[in-house]
Parts: C-alpha cells; structure tokens; sequence
C-alpha cells in the first residue's frame, strides 16, 4: 500500500491501494469497523477492467497508522483526504 497524510491529522497516515486504470469511474471502498481493506482486494479484482477501484484501511485499522481520535468526523475527513490525492 502506499500511505497518504489524514486532513484531520498530517502525522496520521491511510493505507491506501489502487487497482484499474484510467476509467472515468472511481469506486472507493472503506471497510466497516473492525475489518481491513483486504477484504476488498476480490471486489477490486472484479471490477478493475471497468473502474478504477480504490480500497483504504480506517484510522486505527490494518496498516493505517498514528491515529490519536476516532471520530465520525475523523473518518469523513480521511476519506476526503483518499479523495483529494486521486
């Protein structure tokens, strides 16, 4: 994965990977508390000839790292911040 600065946080990295290319559609899949973006990898496997498929860890979750605050509004923020950097 390659990490990517959190807005809320800039010492706080998301794990971040990307499968497809250049298509005009991006589908971007964040897992439910508890779980990782690994259990996307089968989803971005089937869908990456038609979109672009980007899968993230949550703060605090899988490879994401450095996070002091779990919040609604943290996550929200970091998943603009995943946005931002497309």
């Amino acid at each position: 994965c390659h990490f990517i600065p959190s807005r809320s946080d800039p010492n706080a990295k998301i794990c971040v990977e990307s499968f497809g290319g250049s298509a005009d559609t991006t589908l971007l899949c964040f897992p439910g508390i508890g779980d990782v973006r690994t259990s996307y990898r089968f989803l971005a496997r089937a869908f990456k000839e038609s979109c672009r498929v980007v899968i993230a860890d949550l703060r605090g979750m899988g490879d994401s790292r450095h996070f002091a605050s779990f919040t609604p509004e943290d996550v929200a923020n970091d998943m603009r911040s995943v946005l931002d950097h497309l």
